[in-house]
């Protein structure tokens, strides 16, 4: 069975980032999983001449309901972050902290077990991310990613995944500058609608204007989900394997739960261990370069009531790995207590540190 470890016995939430998600501006705003709301397939939908298909992402195709809010689970669990900002001078081989800001931005993520009506078990996750204009000098910043992982539990592995965020385009800190200020509601998103298995992988990818704002997660998959034009879709060329070798049928926030799992089970052999996942049509890894005892957050923590056992959380220096490009990023975990016959703890990360930029670097502090 499946364990979620918690302080006072509480449920915790597996919360990823999704750092390896978007190639190339390797966006930050990302880890680890999930709030519910969105309705399975709406079949309400009024199609008359010259009206728009409307758009159905794969998950609800392929696992309806897994995000309703009266879905029962046999484990659900919640956590929300805190984002701090640290602005960089780069230099030739480090960099100088020039100016932090707490508070820029939040996050939430949210983990739930469930059945679907198939009766395969699957694990939904949900992340939702958000800058706060006010504290972050007026940027503008959103993204919300779903992936349910079916069959996790056994070797027959799939995933779907559909996920949005605000087109960036800013690579040094004078474009960043630049594109602070007053913004119209109608921001550009780009999304991507994907399904991988453990033979094949396919993804379609749209950008679209979000028609105004969105005060949570499911307001804003909502908003994003009618917004799509099917018709406007760019397939991507499918990725399958050779005989004989398969795919992880991983997304990346089931590996990387995965490996933190794997970890958690074994931190004396931690180093060098990895994970396998798809994003798009592109297969990726994720793996622990190194892992430190950190007994001063520890302490910290525990004083603040964050963790159960301040010697056991332990900070993992991690990469992801694609094919045209590596990014690194650290998280802190409180290694679970091991129970017997409860091989599975789904681990929360307590912290994570991220550089999306040669300017900045991003900091997840969970607050709960």
């Amino acid at each position: 069975s499946l364990r979620v470890p918690a302080h006072s016995r509480r449920a915790r939430s597996a919360a990823m980032l999704d750092l390896g998600m978007y190639p190339g501006r390797r966006v930050a705003l990302a880890l680890a999983c999930i709030s519910l709301a969105l309705p399975g397939v709406r079949t309400s939908a009024q199609i008359g001449p010259g009206a728009r298909t409307p758009f159905i992402p794969r998950y609800e195709v392929r696992a309806p309901g897994a995000f309703d809010s009266d879905r029962s689970a046999r484990r659900s669990a919640r956590v929300r972050y805190r984002a701090d900002a640290h602005i960089l001078l780069p230099l030739l081989v480090t960099s100088v902290r020039i100016a932090s800001r707490r508070g820029v931005g939040s996050a939430s993520a949210e983990v739930r077990d469930i059945l679907l009506p198939s009766g395969e078990r699957a694990l939904a996750y949900e992340f939702h991310a958000t800058s706060v204009p006010e504290r972050a000098r007026g940027l503008d910043r959103l993204g919300s990613f779903r992936e349910v992982v079916i069959g996790w539990d056994g070797e027959s592995r799939e995933t779907v995944y559909f996920g949005a965020m605000t087109v960036s385009k800013e690579e040094t800190l004078d474009e960043a500058r630049r594109a602070v200020g007053p913004k119209s509601s109608r921001a550009a998103y780009d999304v991507i609608d994907g399904h991988a298995t453990g033979s094949s992988a396919s993804a379609t990818s749209f950008t679209v204007t979000r028609p105004g704002p969105a005060p949570n997660a499911s307001a804003f998959f909502e908003l994003i989900r009618a917004a799509i034009d099917p018709a406007e879709g760019k397939p991507k060329p499918q990725l399958t394997t050779p005989a004989g070798r398969r795919l992880s049928g991983y997304g990346f926030l089931g590996a990387f739960e995965a490996l933190l799992q794997a970890v958690s089970a074994s931190p004396e052999r931690a180093r060098g261990l990895s994970r396998t996942f798809v994003f798009g049509v592109e297969q990726r890894s994720v793996e622990i370069r190194d892992v430190d005892h950190d007994a001063s957050r520890g302490r910290e923590w525990g004083a603040r009531a964050m963790v159960v056992r301040p010697e056991a959380v332990r900070r993992l220096a991690c990469r992801i790995v694609a094919p045209a490009w590596k990014v690194d990023f650290a998280t802190w975990i409180e290694l679970p207590d091991a129970i017997p016959g409860d091989p599975a703890p789904l681990v929360a990360p307590l912290r994570v540190e991220y550089q999306p930029r040669a300017y900045l670097r991003l900091v997840f502090e969970r607050e709960s």
